[in-house]
C-alpha cells in the first residue's frame, strides 16, 4: 500500500519539476471533452471496440516482457556440466534425475585417454595411489589416500561448483586461483 503512495508521490514530484503538469491536465481535459461529445457512432460501439483491442495490447505487452526478461529456460542448465579438471585429472560424469552424480571416470588432461588408479604403496596397509597415462605416459599425480576418497572429494567439488554457480565458467578461474582445481 505505502509503496504505491510513495511511487505516486515521486511520480507527481517528478512531473511537477519537469513542468509536465500543464500537458497532463490538458490531455485529461481533451479526453473528457471527447467522451462527452456527440458522435455519429454509438458510445457502446466505441466501448466494445476498445474492449476488443485491449487483449491485443495486453498480449503485445506480454510478448515484449518475455523478450526483455530472461527466462529460466534461457539460463544454462547445470545438468550439462559433466566435465571438469580436479587434482590434475579430467573427470567426466553423469547425473541421475535427482541430481546425484554417477558414472564418474578419470581421463588424462593431455591426451584425453581414460586413466585408472594404480597402487603406489609398498605396503598393503597404506593407501597410496597414482595415475599414469598409458597413451602419452604422463605422470598425473599421486595421492596419499584411497581412490574412493579422491572420488568423494571430486564429487563434493562438483556439488560445490553447482551451488556456487562456478560450473558455468564465470567463476571457474576464481576457483582455480584458490587451488581447488587444476
Amino acid at each position: 500500500m505505502w509503496a504505491s503512495v510513495i511511487a505516486a508521490g515521486i511520480g507527481g514530484l517528478a512531473s511537477y519539476l519537469a513542468g509536465w503538469w500543464p500537458s497532463i491536465v490538458q490531455a485529461v481535459k481533451e479526453v473528457w471533452i471527447f467522451l462527452g461529445a456527440t458522435s455519429p457512432i454509438s458510445h457502446w460501439v466505441v466501448a466494445a471496440l476498445a474492449l476488443l483491442a485491449l487483449p491485443t495490447f495486453v498480449v503485445g505487452v506480454m510478448l515484449a516482457w518475455q523478450l526483455v526478461r530472461p527466462t529460466p529456460a534461457s539460463r544454462p542448465d547445470w545438468h550439462g556440466y559433466t566435465e571438469d579438471n580436479f587434482f590434475g585429472l579430467r573427470w567426466r560424469w553423469r547425473f541421475f534425475d535427482d541430481g546425484n552424480i554417477w558414472d564418474i571416470h578419470t581421463f588424462c588432461p593431455h591426451c584425453d585417454f581414460q586413466v585408472f588408479p594404480q597402487n603406489a604403496s609398498a605396503w598393503d596397509a597404506v593407501d597410496r595411489i597414482r595415475f599414469k597415462c598409458d597413451s602419452c605416459h604422463s605422470e598425473l599425480g599421486q595421492f596419499q589416500e584411497a581412490f574412493e576418497a579422491v572420488e568423494s572429494k571430486t564429487k563434493r567439488f562438483i556439488q560445490q561448483k553447482i551451488r556456487n554457480g562456478a560450473w558455468s565458467g564465470s567463476d571457474a578461474e576464481a576457483v582455480q586461483a584458490n587451488g581447488q582445481t587444476q
